[in-house]
């Protein structure tokens, strides 16, 4: 079974649709964890996700971020053949010389043969 993840990224000062950028990439499922900084060559809130169970319909995903308020250990999902399941998370930052940012990463999956 193969899987298309697709990571957005959402930024701007204090206007979260001012930029949007997405990666996308297909991996076989194949159960255990993945850290999101090496399969994307970038950084974002996701740390890592990990594929818990699977069988010929659907597979069980969990994912990890981290932001400006710790660690959260996301719910695990069910995602099923011809469905798109995601996880996200945002952060605020501010700033002494400005406005400040505000960021919302997610990422999505689904099932594409």
């Amino acid at each position: 079974m193969k899987l298309k993840i697709t990571r957005y990224s959402d930024f701007g000062a204090r206007r979260p649709s001012s930029g949007n950028f997405a990666d996308e990439i297909e991996m076989e499922a194949v159960l255990g964890e993945y850290s999101t900084p090496s399969l994307f060559g970038i950084f974002h809130a996701f740390r890592s996700f990990e594929i818990l169970s699977m069988d010929e319909n659907s597979v069980t995903i969990s994912a990890v971020s981290k932001t400006d308020r710790g660690v959260k250990n996301h719910e695990p999902q069910r995602l099923i053949k011809g469905s798109i399941i995601g996880f996200e998370d945002s952060q605020y930052e501010t700033s002494d010389d400005g406005p400040g940012w505000y960021a919302t990463d997610e990422m999505n999956f689904q099932i594409v043969e």
